[in-house]
């Protein structure tokens, strides 16, 4: 694949009906995934990329812990499931104005909740989450062909 390959290249964009403000991918599909916010039509169940934005994030480090580490638990499943942060990692150690959470505590929160949920891959986007999910996306495609595993969920 070169470096100009789009994710529309090599498969379509699912993007879960439930998010927000979905990032939009040109010849995406929407429906509802069981894991994640984007994944590639065919590969629901080993592809998924979660994506959480500065202020979701923090929401998930306090008062919604239980269903954020439920999600990684889900993610850790995945052959490919990772966790895509919308924010860099000085901008969560400064903390958020609305939380009393401090940024330090926050930062090494999320990465012992990706940890221990099973090794969870968490990628800092700051403002460029699509050209992250096509790469993360892109990358996760290319494994799977490369190993020949078309789409199969992952033997337990």
């Amino acid at each position: 694949m070169g470096a100009s390959q789009t994710v529309a290249e090599i498969g379509t964009v699912v993007v879960d009906s439930r998010e927000k403000r979905p990032v939009r991918f040109e010849g995406s599909i929407c429906k509802k995934l069981q894991v994640g916010d984007y994944s590639l039509s065919g590969y629901e169940d080993c592809i998924a990329v979660e994506r959480k934005s500065f202020d979701d994030l923090y929401g998930c480090l306090t008062l919604r812990l239980k269903d954020f580490q439920q999600q990684l638990r889900a993610l850790a499943l995945l052959r490919h499931g990772c966790l895509l942060v919308e924010s860099t990692p000085d901008n969560i150690l400064i903390g958020h104005f609305r939380c009393k959470l401090p940024g330090r505590v926050a930062l090494m929160r999320l990465l012992s909740l990706a940890r221990k949920a099973g090794n969870v891959p968490v990628w800092f986007a700051g403002r460029s989450a699509g050209p992250m999910i096509s790469c993360l996306l892109s990358v996760a495609m290319q494994s799977e062909q490369k190993d020949g595993n078309y789409g199969q969920a992952q033997e337990a």
